[in-house]
């Protein structure tokens, strides 16, 4: 796992009973083109605006 730059550690939980809690974040890598071109074909549009709460 560390060629892909994944380390691994043994977790224990704070609760006494060795539970833990995991979040993770997904960030795709994505290959795309300023034109079309072979199989890029279709677009990629930008995320909207963030609207204010």
């Amino acid at each position: 796992m560390r060629q892909f730059g994944i380390d691994a550690w043994q977790m224990e939980g704070a609760d006494n009973y060795g539970n833990v809690q995991f979040t993770g974040y997904y960030t795709p890598v994505i290959q795309a083109r300023h034109t079309r071109q072979g199989e890029f074909q279709y677009p990629i549009y930008r995320m909207p605006p963030k609207r204010g709460r």
